[in-house]
């Protein structure tokens, strides 16, 4: 029994060794390489979501659907591996962006602080799909980059931000162009020395002699490696189409680029997420910057959407050289802003673009409503109280002499009477809708104009029963009367007469009775009947 509690004790003790070796082994591998940190600054809406998405090997998100959108400093991770078909995991790097709002800059503390000074790496990202506001763009955050490292300098140890300026100076100086260097066979192995070196400040940059650089390269050593992104690209094909920009303008906005970066001994590099261009090679860089992998990527001029000037590559001899192959400027002092201008469509617009929405408060805004719907169930008046209550009135084309007409006992329809004064000519009556007896083809002797009774059922205010019967009456009154012209014409024309349509019939002389004869309005249960004019008879006559 005791022999066999033993065994069972070695096989336990076994097993907890070969666990614990495999906890060893993962936990070693999972920690092969230092956490360090990458800084991404930049506007609102200039790319860097659909950047860090692209560098975590993603599809960034929908224009105005970022998930980042609100959030004043933005976490993300890159996993690193030693090859891109590799599932060997050799550690993270952390991400932090931070929203385009200068309120905001103190955050940074949490990502770039005394203890992640020396193994961080900034990364300023311009919209190109506005040329104007780069240079305020550049400025504003390399500004807050300063002030920031400026604060955490009194923080640290004696020397240790000089040493860290020592290294960002050799880093420059030491830059070779990968196409004339032979690559390592095993990136990794180089890239375990890099993160040993890096994590603190060697001796040897203390005491080594520094070499001179050329005329403006690192006058603003900030300690940390700076990355230049000029994100969205795929713009410049709609600058050039609306804005008329030419290959000269963009030659003059990459060389003021180029001179500003190497103040801050920093890489400029152009990509657009939107069509994952150059974002392998911002990538790459990335990693080689904080851990040492090799890199293969030559700096690159030709193609002006896929710029890539690498730290260490430029010199202010270059520079001249691209400004004098452009025609934009001649003078390399001017300002920017004075070069490349804000456009007059957009100046006009600016009040739109740039005002702020403020959106009204929910019970407000259905007070409001409520009072606009109160206020329009007040003037708008049941069509039952105008046929019963609406006082005696006289229609506005009348004149003031003559009487006024009552509405009728059956629809208080109005009849119209003509006003005073309207002369029209003997052979050219006037016959409801403005057309004339000329028009129609002929002229009727004696018949005086046929006014139609005019309502609140005629005006379209609300359809009603009796509005419907009086229109259907006049259509049917109209309809007699015309054919009863035509029937009459016809039959004159057959026994002799002019023809219908042609000549001029001589107006008779009309008596006074028919002179003084109006039309009259007869009703008959609740039906309003236009009498029909009377007519001189030729032949009586």
């Amino acid at each position: 029994m005791f022999g066999n509690s033993g065994e069972k004790e070695k096989d336990n003790s076994a097993q907890s060794n070969v666990w614990q070796q495999v906890l060893k082994e993962s936990s070693s591998r999972t920690h092969l390489l230092e956490e360090k940190s990458i800084i991404v600054l930049g506007n609102r809406s200039s790319g860097k979501s659909s950047l860090v998405a692209r560098l975590q090997n993603a599809e960034p998100a929908p224009e105005g659907a970022s998930n980042s959108d609100g959030v004043a400093l933005d976490y993300a991770y890159l996993d690193i591996y030693p090859t891109t078909h590799s599932d060997e995991l050799l550690g993270r790097a952390n991400v932090w962006s931070l929203e385009g709002d200068l309120g905001h800059a103190p955050l940074l503390d949490f990502g770039l602080n005394e203890g992640t000074l020396h193994k961080s790496i900034a990364v300023c990202v311009l919209d190109l799909s506005v040329p104007w506001k780069l240079e305020e763009s550049l400025e504003k955050w390399l500004k807050v980059l300063s002030d920031h490292i400026l604060v955490l300098k009194s923080k640290l140890g004696k020397g240790v931000f000089e040493g860290l300026q020592r290294k960002n100076i050799l880093a420059f100086q030491q830059y070779r162009d990968p196409s004339t260097t032979k690559a390592s066979a095993d990136p990794t192995s180089h890239a375990l020395v890099s993160s040993l070196s890096s994590s603190s400040v060697s001796v040897d940059l203390e005491t080594e002699e520094l070499p001179t650089l050329g005329d403006g390269i690192l006058t603003h050593n900030l300690g940390v490696p700076i990355v230049v992104v000029c994100s969205k690209t795929d713009a410049i094909a709609m600058l050039e189409k609306e804005y008329s920009y030419k290959d000269d303008t963009f030659v003059y906005i990459q060389q003021y680029l180029r001179r500003v970066c190497l103040k801050y001994g920093a890489a400029l590099l152009y990509a657009s997420a939107k069509r994952n261009s150059n974002c392998d090679i911002l990538k790459s860089y990335l990693l080689h910057q904080l851990y040492g992998f090799e890199f293969s990527a030559s700096a690159q001029l030709v193609d002006k959407d896929t710029i890539f000037v690498p730290s260490g590559w430029d010199s202010l001899p270059k520079i001249e050289i691209e400004f004098s192959n452009q025609k934009v400027c001649s003078d390399a002092d001017l300002p920017f802003s004075e070069v490349i201008k804000r456009p007059a469509i957009l100046q006009q617009h600016k009040s739109i673009y740039e005002a702020e929405v403020v959106a009204e408060d929910d019970q407000d805004f259905l007070s409001n409503k409520l009072k606009l719907i109160e206020k329009a169930e007040q003037q708008q008046t049941p069509a039952s109280s105008i046929l019963t209550n609406s006082p005696l009135t006289t229609h506005a084309g009348s004149s003031p002499s003559e009487p006024t007409t009552p509405y009728t006992a059956v629809d208080k329809t109005p009849v119209r009477r003509p006003p005073v004064g309207l002369q029209t000519p003997k052979d050219a009556k006037t016959f409801p809708g403005g057309a004339s007896s000329a028009a129609l083809g002929g002229s009727t002797p004696g018949f005086s104009p046929l006014i139609l009774p005019e309502g609140p059922g005629a005006r379209g205010t609300g359809p009603s029963p009796r509005s419907v019967s009086a229109k259907t009456n006049e259509h049917k009154v109209l309809s007699d009367f015309f054919s009863g012209l035509l029937s009459k014409d016809v039959r004159k024309g057959s026994a002799g007469g002019t023809p219908v349509g042609t000549g001029t019939r001589p107006p008779p002389a009309r008596t006074a009775s028919s002179a003084n004869t109006t039309p009259t309005a007869t009703t008959n249960n609740n039906t309003t009947t236009a009498a029909t004019p009377p007519t001189t008879n030729s032949e009586g006559n």
